[in-house]
């Protein structure tokens, strides 16, 4: 309990440095505040520039501001591209059902360059990110698979996923992607 206590002070800003998992603040289109996750840093490919993926109900909106709470309300950066589903096909060209969807609820935000001083890429209290780990529909290759989620929210919690969905969407019903992880019970 100590550790995790640690973890989400430095991730709400007690921390010099701004890591993957830290929480941003921002303002929907009415000014109500709101808090998300920075997810992880990220290069644009066509930029060049640094950024931040969160999700896109963090980012609210093409050219919303999101902050850090630390360094005076500075601004952490701006969204720049939201996506919140794309076609099946795109990620498992096997598939390729009308109308399936993989829900992605994904942001890029483009960090300031003063904020882009100030980050440090690696996941607080575990270090640095592996590669991206391949999904197989075949062997739903993440299933029970040990893994330690790190957030603004819950601070550090091992566990392992169990279950895997995907998501469709058809006139009557929808259904949706994500992954179950049960945590340790350490």
């Amino acid at each position: 309990a100590g550790r995790n206590i640690e973890v989400l002070e430095a991730l709400h800003g007690g921390a010099e440095r701004m890591f993957a998992g830290s929480r941003v603040l921002g303002r929907d289109t009415d000014g109500n505040g709101y808090a998300g996750t920075a997810g992880c840093f990220v290069r644009d490919r066509m930029t060049q520039r640094l950024g931040l993926l969160t999700n896109a109900h963090v980012a609210d909106r093409v050219g919303n501001a999101l902050y850090f709470p630390n360094f005076n309300g500075l601004v952490a950066g701006v969204a720049r591209r939201l996506a919140h589903e794309i076609p099946d096909e795109r990620r498992f060209p096997r598939l390729n059902q009308q109308s399936a969807l993989y829900r992605i609820d994904c942001a890029y935000v483009e960090l300031t360059d003063e904020m882009a001083a100030r980050i440090d890429p690696r996941l607080y209290a575990i270090g640095s990110v592996g590669a991206p780990l391949k999904l197989d529909l075949d062997t739903m290759g993440p299933v029970g698979r040990r893994v330690i989620s790190v957030g603004s929210r819950r601070g550090v919690q091992p566990g392992r996923i169990v279950a895997f969905s995907f998501e469709f969407e058809d006139d009557q019903t929808s259904y949706y992607t994500d992954y179950l992880m049960i945590g340790d019970d350490s």
